[in-house]
């Protein structure tokens, strides 16, 4: 427990410096590059994966499809570049919850299909694809929240 207690201080510390501040950008902005840019290359099954949730009316599938890839890549490029990081988290996270809720809605309605987060796969959605989720979710709100950078 006490070593747990003087690990605080530190973790504080990490959370609200430069590096931490960095190296979430650039994970979200790398894995959201790289998951738009997989999906664009293969729409069709892009298309499948998002009708597969079984949450949007028909007619919405193709434009989420659609609208969806390009948007993660705009983000993810936006927070590499350090512009409009803020707007960039933003979105991300709601990208997330947004994904977060899918999930929860498959896995209660016992559909056994794919995730589709970076193209198609044969695993099934399951816990680690939620723990992923969260945590991306988590990083996203730390950057948009983040509002002083400090040194380590």
């Amino acid at each position: 427990m006490a070593v747990i207690s003087s690990l605080k201080p530190c973790l504080t510390v990490f959370l609200k410096s430069r590096y931490f501040f960095w190296a979430a950008r650039l994970i979200l902005g790398l894995l959201f590059i790289y998951a738009g840019i997989i999906k664009i290359i293969n729409p069709v099954d892009f298309i499948t994966d998002v009708g597969n949730y079984k949450i949007l009316h028909p007619s919405l599938v193709n434009m989420t499809a659609f609208v969806l890839p390009p948007l993660e890549v705009l983000c993810g490029l936006l927070l590499l570049i350090g512009k409009l990081i803020k707007e960039a988290a933003l979105l991300i996270a709601v990208m997330m919850l947004f994904f977060i809720t899918g999930f929860i809605l498959a896995k209660a309605r016992g559909l056994n299909i794919s995730c589709g987060c970076f193209g198609r796969s044969t695993s099934i959605i399951n816990i680690l694809d939620f723990i992923r989720d969260i945590g991306l979710l988590l990083l996203a709100l730390r950057l948009f929240f983040h509002k002083e950078i400090t040194d380590l």
